[in-house]
Order: structure tokens, then sequence, then C-alpha cells
């Protein structure tokens, strides 16, 4: 395995995943070639063998009996499905290097979408991934000023959202739908709150057509803020959407609760959100006109979703160049790109790295806005895959 091999991999595997597929079992040196097929007939398991090239790990496996599942020529080895007693002849045949246990590798991490209220606006990003859109108000005027919903507003020591009266406002989050665990929470203070007045905090799961309180704020009058998180796994998937809905009497004004650092947190192989990222401060480089026209740039990841800002350049000119299913071992499409990303990490990464949404004038959310992509799925929907199956993204 050359040096650029694992360092390409390392950024790939990880350290751990890439320690595990160095530090293996070895065949010993100046081992006599074994030709001799073994036959057994119990359990297989799924292995890579490395030799002195992919052509001699193949024909390995074959004299041991066992089956070549896929060629990784970037490593000199072979995927392969071997029994107990053919992976010890495997490693008794002269040229093998060693045989590693194709073992499972994740991309599974915390994540969150949240708003801080700093500064008076509905469209506020301050978590690990975009809200799928802004806060839309209900029962109010659609600023976030005044009325019955202000943001940013300066109270108690810092910016918040305060809701009075009746008010209500939604906010959507493209959770993932293989999360495991989405929770609403935030931090509240209440003014004067009245037996029998509340604050009910709802989720949904198509967007906000239909509703279900998950919880409420209920009467009290507080100095200090209070923490509250709640449950809304139910409610995951691409349109979830969660309300604050005030109940509260219009005769007094000062009845009211303050909300802060409002949050939905999940874990995620990255997140089905907006796959735009807030800012890649590439400004100066858009200025001087690099915007990575004529370079292609591989992605291998969870795959690609059709979004307009990645399927065309900053001319509106198409440039997905081709898709590759790792796992699969399939060719997806070359020029016409299609959705495969069920998680939206690859998504997410390939916005990053690419996006052609403009941010200003001569100015894209993406580092290299005319590049070309090809996209290349090596993880399922819950972040997982396999050596041999990453290693097969990297070899193509």
């Amino acid at each position: 395995m050359s040096v650029r091999v694992i360092e390409i991999a390392a950024r790939v595997l990880g350290t751990a995943a890439l320690a595990g597929l160095v530090a293996c079992s070895a065949a010993p040196s100046g081992s006599p070639t074994a030709n001799l097929v073994i036959a057994d007939a119990g359990a297989t398991a799924s292995y890579i063998v490395e030799a002195d090239s992919t052509d001699n790990a193949a024909r390995a496996v074959k004299a041991a009996g066992g089956r070549v599942v896929s060629r990784l020529g970037v490593i000199d080895a072979v995927e392969a499905s071997l029994t107990s007693s053919q992976h010890q002849a495997v490693l008794s045949i002269q040229g093998v290097k060693q045989v590693t246990p194709n073992a499972p590798v994740t991309t599974l991490a915390a994540a969150s979408v949240r708003d801080n209220f700093e500064i008076g606006s509905f469209a506020n990003n301050d978590g690990t991934h975009r809200w799928y859109g802004d806060w839309v108000e209900q029962n109010d005027n659609n600023s976030p000023h005044a009325g019955k919903v202000t943001i940013g507003w300066l109270e108690r020591g810092g910016n918040r959202m305060i809701i009075g009266s009746n008010g209500a406002i939604y906010r959507r989050a493209a959770t993932p739908s293989s999360a495991s665990s989405v929770t609403v929470k935030f931090n509240y203070s209440r003014a004067g709150l009245e037996y029998g007045e509340y604050l009910a905090v709802q989720a949904s799961a198509n967007g906000g057509s239909t509703w279900t309180e998950v919880g409420r704020i209920s009467a009290g009058n507080d100095w200090g803020f209070n923490a509250a998180s709640f449950n809304i796994t139910a409610f995951r998937g691409r349109n979830t959407a969660i309300r604050f809905v005030g109940s509260m009497s219009e005769g007094f004004p000062n009845d009211y609760v303050d909300l802060d650092d409002v949050e939905i947190a999940y874990n995620t192989t990255y997140g089905e959100g907006d796959p735009v990222p807030v800012d890649v401060n590439a400004k100066r480089v858009h200025a001087n006109g690099i915007r990575g026209r004529e370079i292609g740039v591989a992605v291998i990841d969870t795959g690609y979703w059709k979004i307009n800002s990645l399927d065309v350049d900053s001319s509106g000119q198409g440039r997905v160049a081709a898709q590759y299913d790792a796992v699969t071992n399939t060719v997806v499409s070359n020029w016409a790109p299609v959705s495969t990303d069920t998680t939206g990490h690859g998504t997410h990464v390939t916005s990053l790295i690419a996006s052609s949404r403009a941010k200003g004038p001569g100015e894209y959310f993406g580092v290299a806005p005319d590049a070309r992509i090809i996209s290349i799925k090596a993880f399922g929907e819950d972040g997982s895959s396999n050596y041999a199956t990453v290693i097969r993204a990297i070899d193509w």
C-alpha cells in the first residue's frame, strides 16, 4: 500500500479505521505458494486480501477455494468471501501480504439546527445545519421587530424571541429519517402568566399541515431562565416542523414568554436540511475569477441529491459528470444527475465545495461554483459502510 493511498484512505476511513486496516493478519514472508483448494462448508465472512498485485490476490483467493467479490486495484487487493480454513490457507500463499476482516465504517455524528435570536430576523441559522426555511408568523404582522411575536428584542440581559397573547410562529427543519433521536430544546422565562395561560409547543411531520402538542409551558413567573426539552423523534423526516402557540390574555400585554436558544438536535450522517453552508468566506477568491472551471471534484460520501445549485454551475450549465454507487458497484449516471443521497451528508459536503447558489454579486456559497462534480456513494442511509466499499470507491 503506497504512502499516497494510505493518506487518502486515512481521510476517508479515519485514523482508527485505517489502523485496523494496516494492523491485521499478515502472511509470513517467503511462504511457499499454495496450490490447493480447500473444500469447507463452514460459514463465510468478508475479507480484504492484499498481495503484491490485484491479480495475485485474486489467484490466492481462488486457490484457497474462496470467492472474489470485487477487485480493489488501488491497494493491490480483492474483497473476498472466505471460510475460516480458507482464510488460513490464503495467509500461507506466497505473495499475500495481509488479510483484513471487512470491518464496518460509519460517519454518524451529532448535529442540530438552532436560533440564538441575536439578530432581529426570521432567517437566523446558528446550528451545525441550516433550517429548512425561515420562521413563519401566524396571527401577527409578519415583522420580527413588533407585534405578538418579536425576535432579537433585548430582554433580561440578552436578545430573545418574545411571544405574547395568541401569537404563533413555526419553522421547518428537515431532520434525518434514520435519526434514532430528535429533540427540541430551548430556554424560557415567563412573565406574569396567570392560571390557565400557557405557551404550547407543537410538532409536525408534514411541514405544518397538521400539528401535535408535545409540551406546554404553563402559568408562572420567572426571575431567570429554565431549560426545556421535548422528544419529537416521531416527527422526524424531511418535513419536520416545530411551532410555538401562545394562549395568554390580550388584555394583559405584560403576560408573555421569553424564548432563547431554540434548537432541534439529532444524530445523523450530517443532515437532510438545506445543504448549502452559511458562508465559506470565498469572496476574494471569486472576485479574482477563480471558480473551479475545468476542474473536476470527486466526492466520496453518502451520494448526491438533485438541487439546482449543484446540478448547474454559475452560468447555468450542467456539470455533474458522473455518479457511481460503490455500495452496489454500479455506475448510476453520466451527465444526467439523479438523487441517491438518503441522508444529506454527501450533498452538504458537495455544496461546501461547489454550490453555485449566489450569496451576492459575484459571490457564491460554494468554494468552486463552476467545478465539475463526480459523486461517489460509499455510505448508506445510517452512515455505515465497510472497508471494501470505501476502497472500491477510491479505486473507481
